[in-house]
């Protein structure tokens, strides 16, 4: 199978697939050869706490993308969150680097030059826009419908569009299969940022969303299509966001998830829907959700800003009520998170 018969045309800056299949020798050699010397070797022992658990603690799956240091944070193919924001291209006069940069780095391991990230964007605005259709679904939703469950929605919806599914069914050798499987990739992250601005205005906008310009990068096109297209602080806000949740290492609940599902050769859209379903909980990404709402209720409380005694009253009555604090504590982290550093920076 070629490129071409995927759709795949890259800008002439852009070597993405080239990097990926110049790689996958080395990558499908080191893969035989630890599953020749290792293959019987136990990893660890389950135990049933961690059964009923949802299997926490289990080291169940294998990546080279993303590792959380338990003192210094996510590292991204081993760079920290700081380095991503310093070593990461940007064109002039933007403060945080193109997330198209980083798709490249995620996906080849090689930390790639202003050209090929802004080559990466440039294929991404190529690429077939959200359809009628799916704007249509959200609007027949009811309107209190969680946007979690509105994303996963779409994303099923759009699976029609797979063209692994199409490649598998046509009886493309598995070894090729990778090819459609990014092109996959690049059309669903290419049309992320309009189905979540579709998705907020639906929800939060239902007039008419301004159009983003062509020129826009991925995390910029965002803005503008929920109304933020002069806001340049949020642009770069959303520059920052979008690089430092790309990935949150393999053993999270929602990674788990979608690598499970994407191994019964379910395609991408299949896999990411499930992942999506998996952090829609509140001990998971909807955890984001649960701080926001209980720093809402403080504020409701107090009508405003309590003094530093009346919310430490209001916390400790909320943890002998055997409830949480939301957003504090993690599971791995045993410094503060540098995610967090850098939004308040």
């Amino acid at each position: 199978m070629t490129m071409t018969e995927y759709n795949i045309t890259p800008p002439a800056a852009l070597d993405l697939h080239s990097a990926i299949e110049a790689q996958l020798p080395a990558w499908r050699s080191r893969q035989q050869k630890i599953l020749k010397q290792y293959g019987n070797t136990p990893i660890g022992q389950v135990t049933v706490a961690q059964v009923y658990g949802g299997l926490r603690g289990v080291h169940a799956l294998v990546t080279e993308i993303s590792h959380v240091d338990p003192y210094r944070g996510i590292r991204l193919r081993g760079l920290t969150v700081q380095e991503i924001i310093d070593q990461l291209p940007r064109p002039a006069g933007v403060q945080f680097p193109l997330a198209g940069g980083l798709f490249y780095l995620l996906l080849t391991g090689d930390q790639p030059d202003l050209a090929q990230a802004q080559a990466m964007e440039d294929l991404w605005r190529q690429q077939p826009a959200l359809p009628g259709y799916v704007h249509d679904l959200l609007r027949a939703m009811p309107p209190d419908t969680h946007p979690m469950t509105l994303f996963a929605q779409a994303l099923l919806s759009l699976q029609p569009r797979s063209h692994a599914a199409r490649a598998y069914r046509e009886g493309i050798d598995r070894r090729e299969l990778w090819r459609p499987t990014l092109q996959d990739a690049i059309e669903l992250t290419a049309v992320l940022p309009e189905l979540a601005a579709a998705i907020y205005n639906r929800k939060y906008r239902p007039e008419a969303p301004p159009q983003a310009e062509s020129d826009l990068d991925w995390g910029a096109r965002f803005a503008a299509l929920i109304g933020k297209g002069d806001d340049r602080a949020y642009q770069e806000l959303c520059r920052l966001f979008m690089l430092i949740h790309a990935d949150q290492e393999n053993g999270n609940a929602s990674a788990h998830t979608a690598h499970l599902v994407n191994s019964t050769l379910s395609d991408l859209y299949y896999a990411t829907a499930a992942g999506m379903t998996a952090l829609a909980g509140p001990l998971h990404g909807m955890a984001n959700q649960e701080s926001l709402r209980w720093l809402l209720e403080i504020q409701q409380r107090f009508n405003g800003m309590p003094s530093d005694e009346e919310l430490a009253d209001y916390t400790w009555d909320t943890l002998k009520r055997g409830q949480v604090i939301p957003g504090y504590g993690h599971g791995v982290l045993r410094h503060t998170d540098p995610r967090f550093i850098a939004q308040v920076n």
